[in-house]
């Protein structure tokens, strides 16, 4: 290969596929949505001091 000529560096071609190769969409997709940011837990488990109505939780899981 070229490499090889002009700058006497021998790479295999799988390696040379794997460094050109294109990042997937997907994983793109997730750090422009950034799905993997937790928050600070600010209930910490007291779910029934205060007023009704007052604290309203969700599971997403």
């Amino acid at each position: 290969m070229t490499l090889e000529h002009q700058y006497e560096i021998v790479m295999n071609l799988k390696k040379i596929r794997r460094l050109i190769r294109k990042a997937t969409p997907y994983r793109r997709m997730a750090k422009a949505l950034k799905t993997n940011i937790y928050h600070n837990n600010k209930i910490n488990r007291e779910f029934y001091n205060g007023n009704p109505g007052e604290k309203l939780l969700t599971d997403i899981t």
